[in-house]
């Protein structure tokens, strides 16, 4: 299920998909745009018995070219009330809508935020809550959305088809202008104290849960140096919440009608769509559009004015914050620039190729600097240029290590204490309980320098700056290949991610219209001018253009915006003291408010809670109902085009088998070729998989041996070469243990270690052949791998601070099989070997080893984990695979480039045998036949394995953190057998429970205790987990929870949450969520392959399989809610983890074992980190 955070990003993006952290906006303010203006379009619209004229006109026409087809952006404006719809036809079975308010905070009560929130609580003409989110899920969507960035709010919807978008428009729209902000809603979702002195209200937990945390702290920090404390940038958008605390309704309502008027909206309509329908039914069903354009209080529309530096170019501004942390080994330290006009698009997007050439890749200028040293200076680079009127140029550097006075850090400490016996007595050789890090640095000092004290860091980057600005013409050739793969990412961008890609372009127009004092091209209401949407539609030209500048262009731009202009500098340091003292302030502060409001006060106070939360149920009696239109047909949504064979391969005669001997082949609308090799793991000793994390970092980031033409001689590829062919070759690539999971947790496909690539079609060969040489012919070294580890460790610490990220690891740890039963789950062999619990120590004694002198040791694992991994004797007859992914109007057929990567793989196999003789020797034994992987084995999760020497319950503090996270799992296989009839009555009965303003949303979150709580049901290892998100009472929050559970056994329960009504809302939401899959060529490729690793044999047996959907009957989900949702109420058959504040740990466990029924209580038992160690 999807869960519905109505949150607001911190900056306005897409979401980070490659090692190059961010998407560009890019374009050029230079390319004349098309207007054609004043264009009428005069359409007779019908309702009831009169006929009207549309009074909307196209004020401008964009071409823009997307990778598979042309297409435009197109704006309409009305000319009575000015509201504007922009609309960009996207191919695809989904349309999307952002609806733009331009909004600014002036200072950090978290206006703009609070108002993201109570829109969705019910219109004045349909004050009913839930009717907004009920309609748009029957619209074939999963519901309404919204974010709030420092200078807009957007309020979004997808839906499968156009159908539903039409309908869903003009009703959200009412909501946004006519929200009914009634007192009662404003002390449930903003601000309240309830009947024990809490602090509460939806908007104030989400705040406290983020306020404190490095990555906020630093992004507030940075904005403030940056605009001097002055305009809507430098302050919290979301609100802080001591300020939260002032805040009052009227406010509110002031905000709302300072900004929310239809002549400062505009909507972004992206998709298959028919404008003129959608323009004539917001005609016929918006009065507000009929009204003229607002004129009242002259000059009340604000402007963002931002302020001039108070030093002179070159100057720095620097500032230390301390954040709240379980640990002090490790800060970030960030530095900004002021940036171009957002107008500026071509220094916009030629900055963002510059710091693709400085920091993209391991071989980059900072990386090189800073993580890729023997003691890195930082574990990872980040650059982000925001899209404001005036940008911001911000690098991040995460992973410092820090020490205090006098004090070593991790990096400085010895990697080994020859009197320590630990190592010895564990039973890996390799896990090291004495070290942190490496004793000696790249230049053989021996210290690590205090990075953090003076200016030191900001130093090197600028002699890095300086060093490509004064001195570096001959990098042009770099620059032009950055460039290159600048294209190709933006290429990727716009076919993976369309709808949100093309949204993220146009609304820096909208915004520098309604605020910039002034632009370049005369388009702000402040110069009285008309607004030019799709500045950024010419990106692609933007590029072909910057490809023809002389050297000189781009060290002139450095110096412009990073060396010649003032620079800000955030460092971020840890504080455990911070953290401690933060917990049992909270604490202190609620006696204190209990104390001052007194017992009589509380009980008013909880009065009053109970009867806003009264007030804000769902409201939709059945005369509403019925005026809800039917739900589309899903049917008549376009689709993108998709086929997909499976292929079984010949044998080579080599003397050797391949690994895999299954290939699917997938035609489908992508411009790109995508390869994968699926590697089973399960013929890799059990000693040798913890270095699967470590093998997975260094391919791609290895030296590699190439054979020469002729094969009798060889050369080593400097890692460096390696990382710059790929970035050049590869349009994206992986090495991971399963399927588009994280380094230290695989859930889907762990059981399967993945190589993959995509790249140009006019170098798919080559990209095969680097692709293959990349991984077998990787050159293991003591620099490489030491560095990886130290960085990978560095990751870990981090890790450690993140609430949601150790709830995950935790959750898996508890879950590990026994060793009695280890051997019985492949793909918990791989979750055990590769979590922080295992690596943590497992690196620390990989560092060691090396310093004492054993890399050889290292490098011969790493090797042997390669060769079972290419499994060139056929020992292991689990099966592997290949998947081919080729354009439908491919010059290359699937079938030719799967013939050509079999021969490649086969050279490339014997160039390893020819290199590594004796190692490996190949000869014509028997091997085991391979079996199918299609559909692939797996086991499914079984409580009865776990490992119980860690109970089943666990609370584990996290100093640092603010809220608490919670996820409780119970076994749920509903993929074997295949077919499954429970399936469908699984995700729907979840569905029905966690949609938004459902039974979960309304008991849980509508009461307060946790931002989020919704059901997910994880179908490749089998199990159906419970799980709350920023929960200020999980006590309360399970027993809401375990309240419908149990209510769903009665008849008027069950009725309540599965009526006829709410399925077939619920059915809509999964239609929805099936089209999404398959929205995009990437989608196509991924959900190919996991149908037929499903058991699937064709798309067409699948889409046949969807139908089942709509035969789920209420018996099939009262049987369901027996057999799998009530073991939930089962202690024996459920696992419970908590990751929450230290200081709450005692109430924690004090409150569910005293639960008001007594299948609700849980002996959890406090577990420190240092505890769950593999």
């Amino acid at each position: 299920m999807i869960l519905r955070a109505r949150s607001f990003p911190k900056v306005l993006g897409l979401p980070r998909k490659s090692s190059f952290r961010i998407l560009p906006i890019p374009s050029t303010a230079r390319i004349p745009l098309r207007h054609n203006a004043n264009t009428y379009f005069r359409a007779t619209m019908h309702s009831g018995s009169s006929d009207r004229t549309s009074r909307f006109f196209l004020e401008s026409s964009t071409p823009f070219d997307l990778p598979a087809s042309p297409t435009s952006i197109r704006v309409y404006r009305h000319d009575k009330s000015q509201f504007r719809v922009v609309f960009c036809k996207v191919p695809g079975p989904l349309c999307s809508a952002s609806i733009i308010v331009p909004t600014l905070a002036d200072n950090d009560k978290g206006l703009p935020h609070t108002l993201e929130h109570l829109v969705f609580c019910g219109s004045e003409s349909i004050p009913n809550r839930g009717y907004l989110d009920y309609l748009a899920t029957r619209c074939l969507s999963t519901g309404t959305n919204a974010y709030t960035a420092e200078d807009h709010t957007s309020y979004t919807i997808t839906t499968a088809g156009s159908t539903g978008m039409v309908e869903i428009i003009p009703v959200f729209l009412d909501h946004i202008l006519h929200p009914t902000l009634r007192p009662a809603q404003f002390v449930t979702e903003v601000y309240h104290v309830d009947g024990e002195a809490k602090q509460q209200g939806v908007v104030y937990c989400e705040m406290a849960g983020r306020e404190k945390t490095e990555s906020d702290m630093l992004d507030l920090a940075l904005r403030r140096l940056l605009y001097q404390g002055q305009t809507t940038y430098s302050h919290e958008c979301g609100g802080l919440t001591k300020d939260i605390a002032t805040l009052t309704n009227d406010e509110i309502i002031a905000y709302h009608k300072k900004y929310y008027r239809i002549d400062n909206l505009t909507a972004i309509i992206c998709g298959h769509i028919d404008p003129i329908e959608l323009l004539q039914k917001l005609e016929a069903e918006l009065p507000d559009i009929q009204r003229p354009e607002s004129t009242t209080e002259s000059g009340s529309a604000p402007c963002i004015v931002v302020p001039d530096w108070p030093g002179k170019p070159g100057d720095v501004i620097s500032e230390t914050v301390k954040f709240p942390s379980s640990d002090e080994k490790v800060g970030s330290i960030a530095l900004a620039w002021r940036g171009p006009r957002s107008e500026d698009v071509e220094s916009i997007v030629a900055l963002d190729v510059l710091f693709r050439y400085l920091h993209e890749t391991s071989a980059s200028p900072f990386a090189q600097t800073f993580v890729e040293r023997k003691n890195p200076y930082a574990s990872q680079v980040d650059f982000e240029l925001r899209g404001y009127v005036e940008t911001a140029i911000e690098l991040v550097f995460s992973g410092v290590p820090y020490s205090r006075d006098g004090e070593q850090s991790d990096s400085d400490m010895m990697e080994t204490d020859e009197d320590d016996e630990s190592a010895d007595e564990s039973d890996n050789e390799y896990e090291d309980d004495s070290v942190d890090g490496e004793s000696d640095d790249d230049s053989s000092a021996g210290e690590m320098p205090d990075l953090f004290e003076g200016t030191m860091f900001r130093d090197l980057v600028t002699q890095v700056i300086y060093g490509f600005a004064w001195n570096g013409s001959h990098k042009l050739e770099e620059i032009k290949a950055s460039i290159a793969r600048h294209r190709r990412k933006i290429l990727e961008a716009l076919e993976e991610e369309p709808l949100d890609c093309v949204a993220a372009y146009i609304v820096p127009d909208i915004v520098r219209y309604h605020f910039a004092t002034n632009s370049s091209l005369n388009d702000t209401k402040a110069q009285g001018g008309k607004p030019v949407i799709g500045t950024r539609a010419k990106i692609l030209q933007v590029l072909d253009e910057l490809e023809s500048t002389s050297a000189k262009y781009w060290q002139d731009l450095a110096k412009r915006w990073l060396l010649s202009a003032p620079m800000v500098e955030v460092k971020m340091v840890p504080d455990c003291a911070l953290a401690e003292e933060q917990s049992s302030q909270d604490a202190e502060d609620q006696k204190e408010r209990a104390a001052d409001i007194g017992e009589q006060g509380l009980a008013k106070l909880k009065a009053q809670v109970e009867l806003a939360v009264k007030e804000n149920q769902v409201d939709l009696p059945d005369a509403l109902i019925a005026k809800m239109p039917p739900v589309p047909d899903i049917t008549q949504a376009p689709k993108i085009a998709g086929k997909s064979v499976i292929v079984r391969l010949t044998e080579p005669t080599e003397g050797f088998v391949r690994p895999f001997a299954h290939c699917q082949i997938v035609d489908t609308e992508t411009v790109f070729v995508h390869v994968r090799f699926g590697l089973n793991t399960a013929g890799i000793p059990d000693d040798l998989r913890p270095f699967l994390v470590l093998f997975q970092e260094l391919i791609f980031h290895t030296p590699v041996m190439l054979p020469s033409a002729n094969g009798t001689t060889t050369a080593i590829m400097d890692y460096r070469d390696v990382v710059r062919k790929c970035a050049d070759l590869f349009v994206s690539h992986e090495a991971a243990v399963g399927f588009g999971n994280d380094c230290w947790n695989a859930s889907w496909l762990s059981e399967v270690f993945m190589i993959a690539a995509s790249g140009e079609e006019k170098h798919s060969v080559e990209m095969v052949q680097f692709l293959c040489q990349a991984f077998m012919l990787a050159q293991f070294t003591q620099e490489r791998i030491v560095t990886v580890a130290k960085n990978l460790l560095s990751e870990i610490t981090e890790l450690k601070r993140d609430g949601p990220e150790m709830l995950t690891m935790v959750t898996n740890r508890l879950i590990s099989p026994s060793s009695a039963h280890i051997g019985k789950s492949l793909n918990q062999k791989n979750e055990a070997a590769i979590s922080i619990f295992k690596q943590e120590q497992f690196l620390k004694g990989i560092v060691s080893a090396c310093a004492n002198g054993d890399s050889k040791q290292v490098i011969a694992q790493l090797e042997r984990v390669k060769q079972y991994l290419m499994d060139t004797q056929g020992l292991v007859g689990s099966p592997s695979f290949l998947q081919v992914a080729v354009p439908g109007n491919s010059r290359v057929s699937g079938s030719t480039l799967m013939a050509t990567i079999s021969k490649v793989w086969d050279d490339t196999v014997q160039a390893y045998s020819s290199a590594m003789t004796p190692d490996i020797r190949f000869s014509a034994l028997t091997h085991q036949p391979r079996s199918t992987p299609f559909p692939f084995p797996r086991t499914a999760y079984n409580p009865l394995l776990m490992d119980g020497a860690l109970g089943n319950a666990v609370v584990v503090p996290i100093p640092g953190v603010t809220t608490t996270y919670l996820s409780q799992i119970v076994p749920c296989d509903i993929l074997r057998p295949h077919p499954h009839p429970d399936y469908f009555a699984v995700k729907l009965l979840a569905e029905l429970l966690s949609r938004a303003e459902g039974p979960l949303y309304t008991a849980i979150r509508g009461q307060g205790y946790a931002y989020g709580a919704h059901l997910y049901v994880a179908l490749w290892t089998g199990q159906l987990s419970f799980e709350l998100y920023e929960s200020s009472e999980p006590c309360r929050a399970l027993a809401a929870f375990y309240q419908i559970l149990e209510d769903l056994s009665t008849d008027a329960g069950f009725e309540d949450v599965c009526s006829t009504f709410n399925i077939e809302t619920a059915r809509a939401s999964l239609a929805y969520i099936a089209a999404s899959a398959k929205s995009t060529s990437g989608g196509m490729v991924t959900s190919a392959l996991r149908a037929v690793l499903r058991g699937f044999k064709s798309p067409e047996e699948e889409d046949e399989f969807q139908k089942g959907l709509y035969s789920v009957s209420k018996e099939d989900l009262r049987r369901v809610h027996a057999k799998y949702f009530m073991q939930f109420l089962g202690p024996s058959r459920m696992t419970v983890a908590i990751t929450t504040p230290g200081s709450i740990c005692e109430t924690l466990i004090k409150e569910s074992a005293t639960q008001e029924k007594s299948t609700w209580t849980i002996a959890f038992r406090e577990t420190h980190l240092d505890e769950l160690k593999l």
